[in-house]
Order: C-alpha cells, then sequence, then structure tokens
C-alpha cells in the first residue's frame, strides 16, 4: 500500500463530536480514484491504522476531506484525530478504495443514512444530483446535536429528495 504525507488545511466542526478534516496532497502527487463511497486509511503516529469515508474531494486529487466522530467508546483512532489534528499538521494517507460503489445505472436510488454513516451518502447525493437521476435520501439521527453535516446536507440543494427524521422528535424510523 502506498503511503503519501498530506498536509491538514482545514478542520471544521459539523456537529457534537463532529468534525470534517481536509487533507492537501503534496504537489506533484495527486490523489487518485475519488467516487462516492470511498474511503481512505490513516495512519496515526501512534501506531492506529484507521479508515474513513470520503465526503467532499478536488477532482483533480489536490485534496480530499473526510469526516470524523469521536467515539469515547472507540479503540482511540477518533479521539486521536479530534484531540491531535490542526490546521498545518501532517499526516499518513494510504490508497483510496472503494468497497461500496454507488449504482449510478439504477433508474432510482434510496439512500439511508444513520449518524456519522452519512459521509459517504454525501458524495453519492451530490453524484445523483448531478446526473439528474431520480433519488430519496433519509437522514437519520438520534437528535438535532447528533446529526452532523445539517449546513452540508442544506446546501446541495436536495429539496424534498431529503428527509431528515430526529428520533427523539419523530419517534423510531419505520423503513
Amino acid at each position: 500500500m502506498a503511503r503519501i504525507t498530506a498536509t491538514i488545511t482545514a478542520v471544521t466542526e459539523l456537529g457534537a463530536e463532529i468534525k470534517s478534516f481536509r487533507f492537501q496532497a503534496p504537489a506533484g502527487q495527486p490523489l487518485a480514484g475519488m467516487a462516492p463511497g470511498c474511503h481512505v486509511d490513516l495512519f496515526l503516529p501512534n501506531g492506529l491504522n484507521r479508515q474513513y469515508s470520503l465526503w467532499d474531494w478536488d477532482p483533480a486529487g489536490a485534496w480530499i476531506s473526510v469526516g470524523v466522530k469521536r467515539e469515547t467508546s472507540g479503540r482511540g483512532g477518533s479521539a486521536w484525530l479530534h484531540d491531535n489534528l490542526s490546521e498545518g499538521g501532517t499526516i499518513e494517507l494510504g490508497d483510496i478504495r472503494n468497497n461500496f460503489p454507488l449504482d449510478e445505472a439504477a433508474e432510482a436510488s434510496v439512500l439511508i443514512a444513520g449518524g456519522i454513516g452519512v459521509t459517504p451518502m454525501i458524495a453519492m447525493a451530490r453524484q445523483l444530483l448531478e446526473k439528474g437521476r431520480r433519488f430519496r435520501f433519509y437522514y437519520l439521527a438520534r437528535n438535532a446535536g447528533a446529526a452532523g453535516f445539517t449546513e452540508v446536507l442544506a446546501g446541495l440543494g436536495l429539496g424534498d429528495a431529503l428527509t431528515r427524521h430526529l428520533d427523539d422528535r419523530d419517534g423510531l424510523f419505520d423503513i
């Protein structure tokens, strides 16, 4: 697996315990393979290797963005990122892979995302919208505070295609 050292160019709070991290590729080493559903390996200096879904990227490969929810009961990767990554810092990235590709040939699509699982779905919704495909997007969260990426989703212009379901307001979602 190839590794590159990327620079953190933006850290943005996108909800309670959720941050977006933008990684800039080194000059002359553009990132490749970005598509809806992709993820990237992050090699942390503390020895951990974690995978995070891409939610945004530069088509020319200059940068990628991932969303990370701090998991206090996790194995330490998200906490390390939240506590240690800041603009100007660096981190090693691995290859970009896609084990969750979007079926762009589908006549219509239904996207269902819960909590931080929204990250790959944002890229999928953007692609479906750009291609003029029919789709519905259901974003589920426990409450408004747990619904990260709310402003990002609002900025996509999804209109009636987006349903935001909050358990504390709407009860359990009935699939």
